[in-house]
């Protein structure tokens, strides 16, 4: 692909990435990680340390881009979007995974493992409102040939941080996973 882009003079590449390519930071939090207001913080300058053989190739894909900028030279602009969890339209909140497992008789409400499931999609949930602003702005942005950023909504949950977005690209959530709760 990117030797396409290369080839037609594209500008810049938005590349899908993942929030796994840090997911070793989770593993070795969990559960506790969601509890509460999580003690853990990475961003874009932290080590990665991928969770699987999808977070390697993502992580591979950020440094091909990578390359491509700096030492091939030929093309202009690469931003990898480190991705949480978007989801379909009719499930576009924070909860819906965890009352899809209550719903299936997987999980139960009002328990601890329930109250985990829920901050644990609070901390990764991106709607689709704010990943379709945030390509936007990667889009309109003209500050660096190379950036990483992490792709979210806002959360007290989560514990990757969109400092970067917003102070390089300009980029707010205009949604919350903290507006939304579950159903009683």
């Amino acid at each position: 692909m990117l030797e396409a882009a290369r080839d037609v003079g594209v500008e810049r590449v938005v590349f899908a990435s993942t929030n796994h390519v840090m997911g070793e930071y989770r593993i070795e939090c969990e559960p506790e990680l969601y509890d509460g207001e999580p003690d853990v913080a990475v961003d874009h300058t932290d080590l990665p340390r991928p969770d699987s053989y999808y977070a390697v190739s993502k992580l591979f894909g950020e440094h091909l881009g990578r390359y491509y900028v700096e030492e091939e030279g030929t093309l202009p602009r690469f931003y990898a979007l480190r991705i949480g969890w978007v989801l379909d339209a009719e499930e576009d909140v924070p909860f819906g995974p965890p009352e899809r497992r209550v719903a299936e008789g997987e999980l139960e409400r009002d328990t601890q493992e329930y109250r985990r499931a829920v901050n644990h999609w609070k901390a990764h949930w991106c709607s689709r409102r704010d990943m379709a602003r945030l390509v936007d702005h990667t889009v309109q942005d003209e500050s660096a040939a190379f950036d990483v950023f992490y792709a979210r909504s806002a959360s007290d949950h989560s514990w990757f941080s969109i400092d970067h977005a917003r102070d390089t690209l300009g980029f707010e959530p205009v949604d919350d996973a903290e507006a939304h709760e579950p159903p009683v």
